[in-house]
């Protein structure tokens, strides 16, 4: 595996926590379409679990403070000067992501710097069982076998008995894989003391 702070334009590289993505920035361009034939050409994250603002020259990183949407909506409403990013909010779509940041990257910050994001990204599409290997978190292993069982088994004679515990098994497999689905940003709630 090569160095990601090497890899100059868009790279996707393994790395223990999930696929990395390196996203050039653009002078006084807000959002950045990441997919196949996007902005940033490369399979869009699922999910962004962090962000780094990575200089090119010298490697260094500064990490980025990742937004839910509604904080999003919050900081882009106070105006901005553009500037070196230090917010990013990622909003999954159809197909593509789109990743915002926030202040705008003015001309220099832009030809200095890129984000360097990692984030879980969509699994391959099969076409044959002979070249293609099944990449899939292990916490879906069991919801994927019990699905596929609930699916299979009127075809194999189950028993209504068997088929209830199937589907027993296939809910519980897939509640907890599911579990793992949530947005990666905290929200904060606190008393208004004006009087």
């Amino acid at each position: 595996m090569q160095d990601s702070n090497s890899l100059p334009g868009n790279f996707v590289s393994q790395s223990r926590y999930g696929e990395e993505i390196n996203v050039p920035l653009t002078a006084l361009t807000e959002s950045y379409l990441i997919g196949v034939g996007q902005t940033v050409n490369t399979p869009f994250p699922l999910k962004v679990h962090e962000a780094y603002l990575r200089n090119l020259t010298t490697g260094q990183q500064i990490e980025m403070e990742i937004k839910s949407q509604y904080d999003w909506q919050q900081v882009r409403n106070t105006g901005s000067n553009s500037s070196y990013p230090v917010f990013v909010s990622y909003t999954p779509l159809i197909n593509i992501g789109r990743l915002s940041v926030w202040p705008i990257p003015n001309a220099l910050a832009a030809s200095t710097y890129a984000i360097r994001l990692v984030g879980q990204t969509p699994f391959d599409d099969f076409t044959t069982t002979t070249t293609h290997t099944l990449d899939f978190p292990k916490e879906w292993h069991n919801a994927i076998i019990y699905e596929l069982a609930v699916t299979l088994a009127p075809e194999y004679g189950a028993s209504d008995a068997e088929k209830t515990f199937i589907e027993r098994q296939a809910k519980k497999w897939l509640d907890y894989a599911k579990d793992f689905g949530i947005e990666e940003a905290s929200m904060f709630f606190q008393v208004d003391r004006q009087q």
